[in-house]
């Protein structure tokens, strides 16, 4: 049940705080990797995904969230996208700033500084998602007293992947710009993975989108999961597929070049983390929807229309409807 009376003015000023906030925190993040990376006199080119993904998420929780759709959603996706684009590179930042203090301890520290870094860069944000799945979007949904469904669930879901598609994107980008390599294999490495991450970006904001038009009647339709044991086996082979490609780099890695070696650790926790993320949000999961009580007998036809249309946009949602319903 929402808000009522002046309680709604109470939330609607606590709403347009949050913006505030949302661009008091996205401009610092802009000034203080700026400070860092001249403080530190570090090459700005592999650090401009953090800028790309600040402004994408500006993007999408203030101009579209605030301004153009005033969705709560949106300007919640959009700090996901924010601390998803620091957790990305902050932890990174931070061990170049301590690196001359870890070499004193472990003075082999340059030789596997790259990797040390890649996996911090991949682990760090799955913990976020974690936590942010489990704990920080129930409470702020609850606090601002926002219907969060399992429709909004399937969102926040989808955002996490897109975010990470962004982030890996931009960060093979700027890897290939500053450390660009003319042999064909090379080339052809930053080719495959950004196609792949540039395409999983697009289906997943597409998918978005069409969820969003399908919150409002969230509380309309009943959503149950069901096992998808085809799916399954494929996140299963995504993390095997990262497993075998860790192994060929622990045996064979003395052979490879230092930029092939991290490109091939790239692959091996980009499959595993990809397989393992996706199955904890749907791959193990298909979704039956029906219509409720309310669906059947509060909706116009254009609107059953509308959401039939939806839902057969969204390929992991099967509409299930009675013969004798319409």
């Amino acid at each position: 049940m929402g808000p009522v009376n002046g309680e709604t003015d109470i939330i609607q000023r606590r709403i347009d705080k949050l913006d505030s906030f949302f661009l008091w925190v996205s401009s610092l993040s802009f000034l203080g990797f700026s400070i860092l990376v001249v403080y530190l006199k570090l090459p700005p080119v592999p650090y401009l995904p953090v800028f790309g993904m600040v402004a994408y998420s500006i993007a999408i929780s203030y101009i579209s969230g605030a301004i153009l759709s005033d969705s709560f959603t949106e300007r919640i996706r959009g700090w996901n996208y924010l601390f998803l684009s620091l957790s990305f590179y902050t932890p990174i930042a931070i061990m170049q700033f301590f690196e001359s203090q870890i070499q004193a301890v472990f003075y082999e520290f340059p030789n596997y500084k790259p990797f040390v870094q890649l996996i911090i860069g991949l682990v760090i944000p799955i913990i976020y998602i974690i936590l942010n799945k489990r704990l920080a979007t129930p409470r702020i949904y609850q606090s601002f007293k926002k219907t969060r469904g399992k429709v909004t669930n399937r969102i926040m879901g989808h955002t996490f992947f897109a975010s990470i598609d962004l982030g890996g994107m931009l960060y093979i980008l700027a890897f290939a710009v500053y450390e660009m390599k003319t042999d064909l294999v090379s080339l052809l490495l930053y080719i495959l993975f950004l196609i792949a991450f540039t395409g999983s970006l697009y289906i997943e904001e597409k998918t978005i989108r069409t969820l969003l038009r399908l919150e409002r009647y969230q509380d309309c339709i009943e959503i149950e999961s069901v096992k998808n044991e085809d799916v399954r086996k494929v996140s299963l082979a995504f993390i095997a597929s990262g497993l075998i490609s860790f192994v060929v780099l622990w045996r064979f890695g003395v052979y490879l070049t230092p930029n092939s070696a991290i490109l091939l650790l790239l692959l091996s926790f980009g499959l595993s983390s990809f397989g393992l993320v996706f199955s904890m949000f749907f791959v193990f999961r298909g979704y039956e929807v029906r219509l409720n009580d309310k669906g059947k007998k509060g909706l116009s036809e254009n609107q059953l229309k509308e959401i039939r249309d939806l839902l057969s946009r969204i390929n992991e949602f099967n509409l299930l409807e009675d013969e004798d319903e319409y």
